[in-house]
Formats: structure tokens, sequence, C-alpha cells
């Protein structure tokens, strides 16, 4: 299992966590408040398309190298990241499945606010929507969860680095709810958390950083094809 340099890890960490999720939609935010309503309704996709572009950009090209060097391990043992991403992906469905069932049966809820995020954003941007879900989250989240969390942990505590980034995993997807106070959506961590499980035990059983982008291409394919047949 090959690692990105220490300092890229670190960057990864930073423009993710406080960046994408936090300083980036606030200055997108104070800037918007500066300038009338019409204005508004244009400036937001462009800003919004920006944030997407400078995390994408600073993440992906700066992991380019880890990228590259790790291609030929897909080519050669390609068959067996492929036997791992079909085996992780059963076990994502099951242990998906049991989280869902044990919050619907604790909450009466059905599906949380991030996959109604999804629904919404797929009726009104379809191509964007799409690629953000099946190109930009896979590559940028796992860089960031599996690729730099392994680099700077994976060495010192493998059990501890499962953890928090299993744990960093889920709670990326509940923070909107966490910020609003909404503490009944905020349990679906679970269900994102063992999400993040599967990749990682993908990671390492792959030993390449492609087992669990793929695995990750895969689930949200398979999730958005199913979210516009309904």
């Amino acid at each position: 299992m090959r690692e990105m340099s220490q300092k890229q890890a670190k960057i990864n960490l930073v423009v993710y966590c406080l960046g994408y999720t936090l300083i980036f939609p606030l200055l997108a935010s104070l800037i918007l408040k500066m300038v009338d309503f019409s204005c508004q309704v244009w400036l937001w996709p462009w800003l919004e398309a920006g944030i997407y572009g400078v995390t994408f950009v600073v993440i992906v090209l700066g992991s380019w190298n880890l990228l590259k060097d790790e291609l030929p391990v897909l080519l050669k043992n390609r068959k067996m990241i492929v036997k791992e991403i079909i085996t992780n992906q059963a076990l994502m469905y099951l242990l998906n499945f049991l989280c869902n069932l044990t919050i619907m049966l604790l909450t009466g809820s059905e599906q949380s606010n991030n996959q109604d995020q999804v629904i919404d954003l797929l009726n009104s941007k379809l191509l964007s929507t799409v690629f953000l879900t099946v190109i930009f989250a896979p590559l940028v989240e796992e860089l960031v969860f599996r690729g730099s969390f392994f680099t700077l942990f994976y060495r010192k505590n493998k059990l501890l680095t499962v953890l928090l980034a299993s744990s960093a995993f889920g709670l990326l997807h509940v923070l909107s709810s966490v910020f609003v106070a909404d503490w009944s959506d905020c349990i679906y961590f679970l269900s994102y958390a063992s999400m993040g499980f599967c990749l990682c035990r993908c990671y390492i059983r792959s030993q390449t950083i492609y087992g669990p982008i793929l695995l990750h291409v895969l689930n949200n394919s398979i999730s958005v094809l199913l979210l516009l047949m309904i």
C-alpha cells in the first residue's frame, strides 16, 4: 500500500475538512450578502463551481503522484481488486441494511436528509449531480478519508486509523444535520460510518487506493441509477 507525502496528506485534510466543509461555503455566503438578489441568482452557481473546482484541483492534482504510481498495481492485480470490490460492496449493503433497519425501528425515519438532498439535486441539476456523485465524491473523499488518514496514522495504529477514517466519513454525511441540531437525522452516522468501514477494508485488502475509489464509484453509480428509476 503506497502512501502520499505527509505534506500532501495534511493539505488534503485541511482543504477538505476546513475549506470545503466550512470556510469556502462561509466565504461564498459573505460574498452573496454583498450583492443584491438579482446578482445572487447568477453568482451562486459560479461560486459553487469554484468551491468544487478548488477542492478537486488541490486534492486530486496534489495527489497525482500517488494515483500515477498506483496505476500499475491496479492493472497487475485487477482480478483480485475486482473481487475485493464486489465482496465489500455486498458487505456494505448488508451493514447498510442492518443499520437502516435499526434506525427505522428506533425513529421511524426511512432515509437520511443527505439522501433527500441528493434526490432533490438529481431532479433539478441532473448532470452536475451525477458528476459530483460518481466522479468528484469517490476521488476526493477516498484521497482524503483513505489516502490521507492512512498516510498519517496507519503505521502508528491500524485499528485507530480505521475507526477515525470511518467515523470522519460518517460525520461528513450528517454534518449539515449537526449544524442545525437535527439529532434525529444524526443517527444515520451509523449507516455512513459502516460504509466508511467497508471502504477502509477494501483499501487494506486491495493494497491500492484504486480499490476504495472504484468501490465508491460503483456504490454511488448504483444508488444514482436506482434513484433515477423511482
